[in-house]
């Protein structure tokens, strides 16, 4: 049980019904989340004369950034889908970079 502000005089009421379980599993999960966020930013300002902070989010997240090259299948792809589908003021960008991202276990879902 989280500890609530509404109990701090009074005796907590107790989880009878789905959608107070719910609650306190959703409040769990998100205090889960808070908790290893700040456990990866702390990590990376510990490490930052050794690695880039960014490096070290990345690298804890299991996520990879590449730049795409221009040539590449996917990116002649995706820089024709971006022409043809965005309104004539995106045709003044004469160059642009592309960024494939890969997070573990993504690829074997898709």
């Amino acid at each position: 049980m989280i500890p609530q502000a509404e109990n701090k005089f009074v005796k907590a009421r107790s989880i009878d019904r789905k959608d107070r379980v719910d609650d306190h599993y959703s409040k769990l999960e998100l205090l889960t989340s808070i908790e290893y966020t700040s456990k990866v930013l702390l990590g990376a300002h510990y490490r930052q004369m050794q690695v880039s902070p960014v490096d070290y989010v990345l690298d804890c997240l299991e996520t990879k950034i590449t730049t795409m090259v221009k040539g590449d299948f996917e990116f002649d792809f995706i820089a024709r889908y971006i022409t043809n589908t965005s309104s004539s003021d995106t045709t003044k960008f004469k160059k642009f970079n592309l960024f494939k991202i890969e997070r573990r276990g993504e690829e074997g879902r898709f």
